[in-house]
């Protein structure tokens, strides 16, 4: 399966873009320039646009984890980590057989 990518500079770019329509998910960084990964999720969730959401981060922390998981993440992964389990996670989100 084919999986269409779109990548964006920063949060505010992403926020500034219509809400897909088709199945799809997000990946997070912590670190983005200007807006933070959690503040983006926070905002997400504020303006009520679901889209399932994998956070990763070098810093790993338990309460890192916490507050993406709380924020609305469905997965935290550690960098550095495989490109294999970072497929495999979106394939989860999808629904797509592996």
């Amino acid at each position: 399966m084919n999986i269409e990518v779109s990548e964006f500079d920063s949060a505010e770019a992403f926020l500034s873009q219509p809400a897909p329509h088709e199945a799809s998910c997000l990946i997070c960084e912590t670190n983005l320039p200007g807006m933070t990964g959690l503040e983006l999720l926070h905002t997400l969730k504020r303006e009520r646009r679901t889209l399932p959401t994998i956070f990763m981060s070098s810093e790993s922390d338990v309460e890192l984890a916490v507050r993406a998981m709380k924020a609305g993440a469905i997965d935290f992964i550690e960098k550095p980590f495989f490109g294999r389990l970072l497929m495999t996670r979106i394939h989860d989100v999808l629904g797509v057989t592996h």
